[in-house]
């Protein structure tokens, strides 16, 4: 398809050059202008998606797959895509590249063994460090393991197993199974919202209370941070003061009269059991309210527990199966007060938690984004609060501009 393209392109260049007067010439500069432009565009999401992915799960990569993913992101410097958020990708993949010896630098070395204990050694690396594979990594393992098998060597299948994991390629099949998930639940939560009582004149909620003892926070990520498989993150993440970070977590509080759960189902993690909560606000129950990182133990009594072990998302959910859960969910509700104490909250890794506001009759700032779900409709919940406490938590923003202005 590409090369038709520019099959054509060069064709209408020639025809103009020998008919300089008919004009076409610059728009056709300009057609190319632009294919190029999308292109790059492309690219640069293509890079960012995957640095992303390896970043939010925290996973180390190889040197080779560095050198690779530091020239794609050199190039596209070179092509003025987004110098900014380029240098902001370039320290993000310098955070995953070991800082111990590379795996490739010991395949040269045999004194510690035969060839097919230093490939062995290479594979246990990766999975100790939990890092991704590119693609050209991948291969060339498997094709050392499959040169292996054919020299007789016996047990390969858990080196096999590993490879097969670590593979990027499998990770972004994943997250593609994921974000079809998610497309179902937000055609579902679509078809509620089509019931929603939405009117223009509905009274937009003040925030009363404030969310967390305010002596305690360091700094507020702003809504809009990127994320997979979900595009952009509706939510903020309320940071502790560096060095001050309670065992306990941060307390949590509802900032207004809003509409919660009855039950809810938590999940216990690696032996650490945290919940979601979702409210809705009294006065305008089109607005959602989504805290999520509490500690189990520490959430609102009035709220009946259902601890479960995590498990990964089914696969295909039917769609009668997100309905049902969406019923329930709304079914499952009680009154709580502004300022009541709802839980205390703290990821075990980022040490932070979850804070978001959504008006579910609007589409927000995300929405021109590839962010969908939930996160389409989030909203900037400073400018929820009167002047004064919005000036006081608009001070503690940093991060994306995308749905706050700070």
């Amino acid at each position: 398809m590409r090369r038709v393209f520019l099959a054509i392109l060069l064709f209408f260049i020639t025809v103009n050059v020998t008919s300089a007067n008919n004009g076409l010439l610059p728009h056709l500069i300009y057609i190319a202008q632009t294919f190029n432009i999308i292109k790059r565009q492309k690219t640069f999401k293509t890079v960012e998606r995957e640095i992303m992915v390896l970043y939010k799960n925290n996973k180390l990569i190889g040197e080779d797959h560095y050198r690779r993913l530091m020239s794609e992101l050199s190039v596209l410097e070179k092509q003025k895509a987004n110098f900014k958020k380029i240098q902001e990708l370039k320290k993000i993949l310098a955070r995953l590249l070991p800082k111990s010896s590379k795996p490739s630098a010991q395949r040269n070395n045999y004194n510690n063994g035969s060839l097919a204990q230093v490939i062995k050694n290479e594979i246990e690396e990766i999975e100790s460090k939990k890092m991704f594979l590119s693609e050209d990594h991948y291969v060339r393992l498997k094709k050392d393991l499959d040169k292996l098998t054919s020299q007789g060597e016996k047990n390969l299948d858990q080196y096999y197993a590993i490879i097969e994991k670590s593979n990027l390629a499998t990770v972004h099949v994943a997250d593609q199974q994921q974000a079809e998930r998610l497309k179902k639940a937000e055609e579902i939560n679509r078809k509620r919202g089509q019931s929603l009582s939405c009117n223009p004149n509905d009274p937009k909620p003040l925030l009363m209370a404030d969310i967390t003892n305010v002596n305690q926070i360091g700094q507020i990520t702003a809504p809009g941070s990127p994320d997979t498989p979900t595009g952009f993150k509706g939510h903020s993440f309320i940071w502790p003061k560096e060095g001050q970070i309670p065992p306990e977590g941060m307390p949590v509080y509802l900032p207004i009269d809003a509409y919660g759960p009855k039950k809810v189902v938590c999940e216990n993690e690696n032996n650490i059991s945290q919940c979601q909560l979702n409210f809705h606000a009294v006065i305008n129950p089109n607005y959602r309210l989504r805290f999520d990182h509490l500690f189990t133990k520490s959430i609102s009594s009035k709220i009946l527990i259902v601890e479960k072990i995590y498990t990964a998302p089914k696969e295909n959910p039917t769609s009668e199966e997100l309905e049902r859960e969406a019923i329930e969910q709304e079914e499952n509700k009680q009154f709580f007060n502004a300022g009541e104490l709802i839980g205390y909250g703290q990821n075990p890794i980022a040490k932070n938690w979850d804070f978001g506001l959504y008006n579910l009759c609007e589409d927000g700032p995300l929405a021109k984004t590839d962010a969908f779900g939930m996160n389409k409709h989030a909203v900037c919940w400073v400018d929820y609060y009167s002047p004064e406490r919005a000036s006081f938590y608009r001070s503690k923003l940093t991060g994306p501009k995308t749905v706050c202005q700070f």
